[in-house]
């Protein structure tokens, strides 16, 4: 995970993940990981912008 700063209100965020095994297994591996690295991009800008904590209640 990197964090690139753009301007002084704007980062650029940028996930990278290696390993996966060349199969549907590993394939459908990597998009539900996909899923959830969106899901939780999305709860930190809620948070981060307006204090609104999306995970709570949610695990």
């Amino acid at each position: 995970m990197t964090f690139e700063q753009l301007d002084p209100s704007n980062t650029l965020v940028r996930i990278i993940e290696s390993g996966w095994r060349d199969t549907q297994s590993g394939l459908d591996g990597s998009y539900e990981n996909c899923q959830g690295w969106t899901q939780m991009s999305c709860a930190l800008k809620a948070f981060l912008e307006y204090g609104i904590n999306l995970r709570k209640g949610a695990y």
